[in-house]
């Protein structure tokens, strides 16, 4: 049998992983879906007119997505702060490719499907509330149900976005590094990492603006044309560099 992957060995790694926490992540979902429901609610309650900003809805989505998964990811791992537990998740009779495998199906791929469809099961149903209960004729008044795959943060200028899906994967990776790299107090060190790097990348971009040639933040700003493909390049590439890197380290935790 490969020793590497083998599907059976794998199906049963995820039929366990489900076993072991479909309570947990049934009733977190209810328990979101509420709080979703009931802040619309209490935004609709407040706001005049009665609607569901867009802006609102963006928050509403883009908040539990970065905190509840950063946060989610970082507890994947958590047997391994254990030394019992810790044990028993390298001894389990399956490679530590499946082991990732598993961890980052449920904490990146289903993570990111389920939070999305419960966000939009709540949306949709208040902004209904909201257009059928405040009903107006005007359409500046009417809610709409927000689209998050085209929200863009980071508009350093018009050919330079950054979509705040893709900052999800890159952050929902740090975290999982975090995890198995940090033993005690991973979630925290992992924050105070993460925000380190960010504070130095912002200081280079800030020190290029500086740098004669250099261009300042405005309305017209346009940036080198190497920029950008550079940029994108580099932040498509920062999750799976850091699932490797997650990796080679559950594996010689393994060892």
């Amino acid at each position: 049998m490969n020793q590497f992957f083998s599907f059976k060995r794998f199906s049963l790694l995820v039929s366990k992983h489900w076993a072991e926490n479909r309570t947990r992540y049934c009733l977190s979902m209810l328990a979101l879906l509420g709080l979703l429901i009931a802040w619309f609610l209490f935004h609709l309650m407040l706001c005049e007119p009665r609607r569901i900003m867009l802006d609102v809805q963006q928050i509403s989505y883009f908040f539990p997505l970065f905190i509840l998964g950063s946060y989610f990811a970082n507890q994947q791992f958590r047997d391994l702060r254990s030394n019992v537990n810790g044990s028993n998740f390298l001894l389990l009779p399956a490679s530590t490719f499946e082991k990732l495998l598993v961890i980052l199906l449920f904490s990146v791929i289903m993570f990111f499907i389920v939070l999305t469809a419960t966000f939009y099961l709540a949306d949709i149903l208040m902004v209904y509330i909201a257009n059928t209960f405040f009903e107006t004729n005007d359409p500046a008044l009417k809610s709409y149900v927000v689209n998050v795959f085209t929200f863009n943060f980071l508009m350093f200028a018009s050919d330079f976005k950054l979509n705040f899906i893709v900052l999800f994967f890159v952050v929902q990776s740090v975290f999982l590094l975090g995890a198995v790299h940090f033993k005690k107090y991973s979630f925290l060190k992992t924050f105070i990492t993460g925000f380190v790097y960010l504070i130095l990348f912002s200081l280079v971009f800030f020190i290029y603006r500086q740098l004669p040639g250099g261009e300042r933040l405005d309305r017209n700003l346009k940036l080198p044309g190497w920029i950008a493909p550079l940029f994108y390049f580099v932040l498509y590439t920062i999750p799976p560099i850091l699932w490797i890197v997650t990796y080679y380290r559950l594996k010689a935790k393994q060892v």
